[in-house]
């Protein structure tokens, strides 16, 4: 009498070939900072200053957020256009 083989719990490897290769994502240094998201902390660690003054840098306009689901997320070209007003306030060129 044969009795079922119980699932042993692994999978099976994926088929490989070429209809099913995927390209890597590029590495993080890779991307441009003006493209990536970053959370608040490290966003604030970005410019150089505290969770409490990156959120009130947010509440006066100075930079802006974007939300995917709950969370918040400053973009890359907020922190750099932050940092630009900054130069442009101290006299500095924007380069």
């Amino acid at each position: 009498m044969n009795t079922p083989q119980r699932p042993t719990g692994r999978a099976t490897p994926p088929e490989t070939g070429p209809e099913t290769t995927m390209t890597p994502a590029p590495a993080i240094d890779q991307i441009p900072a003006e493209h990536r998201l970053y959370r608040i902390a490290d966003a604030a660690r970005a410019i150089g200053q505290s969770r409490a003054k990156l959120y009130q840098l947010i509440n006066a306009g100075r930079l802006y957020v974007v939300h995917e689901g709950r969370t918040a997320l400053v973009p890359g070209t907020a922190i750099a256009d932050y940092i630009a007003d900054l130069k442009r306030e101290a006299g500095v060129s924007a380069r």
